[in-house]
């Protein structure tokens, strides 16, 4: 490779950062790119004749650079769906002139990157970017998660007892109250892995209502687990040894869970919407994601045909293996 890359890390000092979202991505592109990137949180100190990506272009804060000043230039736009909801991800005028300012320095990259054609074609439409400009790379999970030992956590006492496994954030996209209605429903316990779940504070902002909601619904009730933060390890014995895992949002950029879980071989209910009909194909079970009771309805198949769940966890598992970091 004749020129350097280099990669704008903002979580270098960020340890809880690390382990989610963001510092997954990181962790794989530092898994597939190896000497060949260099990582830094300072803009300034990146040499002029390097190859600059930023990672997380982030619309609602300033502009990470605003002129053309490395050889060549590359954000990565994982979703836009903050842009294609505004109501649900309000943004004040700070956010709103911000995104003004990042919308125009978009033209200073020579090319942008994202997760899927679904979200590719969000950004063309809603960012009036040309198509030739925009190339979709599917993430997927690194060597070391896949070569990882698993570790039951001390928090699941019961070995043979039938649980879910819900992996990601909660923001209004991830549909969580419907998610909470279908559980509450079956009566079968849930386990939500993610610190914000333990979130107490902050919870009138905008962007954590559906939280609040949520929170205040599954108050009390033994069947939601919230363990906060764990391991890779115990995330993938929590996989493993869950009936499926549930990722039935209202929208995506991707779907990381899906192949997560489909790496142990254990099946995903998704809901029917296009980006999930493009990452998962045919692979799992999908649901109306505003019928709660469709949900509880998947759910509950795969509870009752142990060779269905089997079935869907080999099929999982085989998609999973298409993603690389080839």
């Amino acid at each position: 490779m004749d020129k350097k890359i280099c990669i704008y890390d903002p979580i270098i000092d960020d340890q809880m950062s690390k382990v989610r979202g963001i510092g997954r991505y990181l962790k794989l592109l530092k898994s597939s790119l190896k000497d060949n990137a260099i990582f830094t949180n300072t803009v300034d100190d990146i040499p002029k004749d390097c190859i600059f990506i930023n990672p997380f272009f982030n619309f609602f804060a300033p502009p990470l650079i605003s002129k053309k000043q490395f050889i060549k230039q590359i954000a990565v736009i994982h979703d836009v769906i903050p842009l294609k909801y505004r109501s649900h991800f309000p943004v004040g005028i700070m956010g709103s002139i911000n995104f003004l300012r990042n919308k125009k320095s978009l033209s200073n990259y020579d090319l942008i990157i994202t997760d899927s054609d679904s979200s590719k074609a969000d950004i063309i439409k809603i960012l009036k970017v040309d198509e030739q400009k925009i190339k979709v790379v599917y993430p997927t999970l690194s060597n070391d998660f896949l070569k990882i030992k698993e570790r039951k956590p001390s928090f699941i006492k019961d070995l043979d007892e039938k649980y879910l496994i819900y992996v990601g954030d909660a923001t209004w996209n991830k549909n969580l109250l419907n998610i909470a209605k279908a559980i509450k429903s079956i009566g079968i316990k849930a386990v939500f892995v993610g610190k914000v779940f333990q979130k107490k504070e902050d919870l009138n902002h905008s962007w954590q209502r559906q939280l609040k909601s949520f929170l205040n619904l599954t108050k009390d009730d033994s069947n939601f687990i919230f363990p906060g933060f764990v391991s890779d390890n115990e995330l993938v014995w929590l996989y493993k040894n869950s009936v499926c895992n549930l990722l039935v949002s209202h929208d995506e950029g991707f779907g990381f869970s899906f192949i997560e879980a489909g790496s142990q071989k254990t099946p995903s209910v998704l809901s029917d919407i296009l980006v999930f009909k493009e990452i998962a194909q045919d692979n799992a079970l999908f649901s109306n994601n505003n019928e709660w009771k469709n949900i509880a309805d998947n759910i509950k198949r795969i509870i009752d045909n142990p060779s269905l769940r089997e079935t869907l966890g080999e099929e999982a598992y085989e998609r999973s293996r298409f993603f690389t970091q080839d």
